[in-house]
């Protein structure tokens, strides 16, 4: 944005902001995330996906949404240097932004990837959430608390209504997805297909934890936590 009236040698004053460019996609849109230069948003009714360069204003990729099973809407976007995030009532979906397709799936029916992982999801112990939504999610991790084992027919139940946010590495390599009713998966070297099922770990949080802010610096907290239980 740009300040008018105001040159750059001039102290802040007040001011109109100026706007810099006007995106317009192609279909109504419904989820969006920024980082850093692009702009990741997802389509409300079709099977697209665009990403914005920002400081050129142009639409440098559109990503059709091909896999089957796929429902609307997409609740949450992310974005990496190499891969877009999706995730929406069905599944959570990884697609390459080097080739445009598919490389990663969390289905929230049951799938014979994830039987290991889902057989042994923990649960914190003192299942009601001691602090309130604006402590975060650092606070509730770094506690010392017992781990408890749920059943498969739990998690299940957990995932079934999809997933409500997902958080990739600074490397780009693992990411964090929280469903709808609280179930945190952490998957590392989510684009290696090799051994994926022990490489998936979940951990029981609560609903309550979906609607907390995961910042950069509770990533690692939530990453640590669920290596821990494998």
């Amino acid at each position: 944005m740009l300040q008018e009236g105001v040159s750059p040698d001039q102290p802040a004053a007040r001011s109109r902001y100026r706007p810099f460019a006007v995106l317009i996609n192609l279909a109504d849109t419904r989820a969006y995330r920024l980082v850093c230069s692009h702009l990741l948003v997802a389509s409300q009714v079709m099977p697209r996906a665009y990403i914005w360069h920002i400081p050129t204003s142009s639409l440098i990729q559109i990503l059709a949404i091909t896999t089957p099973g796929h429902r609307y809407p997409v609740d949450h976007v992310e974005i990496s240097d190499d891969h877009a995030f999706l995730c929406s009532p069905g599944r959570l979906l990884v697609y390459s932004r080097q080739t445009g397709t598919a490389v990663f799936e969390v289905p929230s029916q049951p799938s014979s990837l994830f039987d290991r992982a889902l057989s042994r999801a923990w649960e914190l112990g003192e299942s009601s959430l001691l602090y309130p939504p604006t402590r975060g999610l650092s606070r509730l991790l770094s506690e010392s608390r017992p781990l408890i084992p749920l059943s498969e027919g739990y998690v299940l139940m957990e995932m079934s209504s999809g997933f409500a946010t997902v958080h990739v590495s600074p490397c780009s390599r693992d990411l964090v997805a929280i469903s709808k009713r609280g179930l945190m998966i952490y998957v590392r070297d989510f684009a290696e297909p090799r051994d994926l099922e022990y490489r998936v770990y979940a951990l029981y949080l609560g609903p309550e934890v979906v609607y907390w802010h995961m910042t950069a610096t509770e990533l690692p907290h939530a990453r640590s936590l669920l290596h821990y239980t494998a």
